[in-house]
């Protein structure tokens, strides 16, 4: 199964948020991003099936 991999500025952008909207989402509950780098790198981003299923179990859709 290929996974499609959103990067921070992807995700806000489909939400129309800002990076600071979607950080403070982070803390409430909105999916964590997976490390795309070696351990230690600063490197992440969003699994697109997760954010889609946060957006229909909040009726985004």
């Amino acid at each position: 199964m290929d996974s499609i991999v959103l990067r921070r500025k992807q995700v806000a952008a489909l939400l129309n948020i800002s990076l600071a909207t979607l950080w403070r989402w982070q803390a409430q509950g909105f999916p964590r991003p997976v490390p795309l780098g070696p351990p230690g790198s600063r490197c992440v981003g969003y699994l697109k099936s997760d954010v889609d299923a946060w957006m229909a179990s909040r009726g985004a859709y």
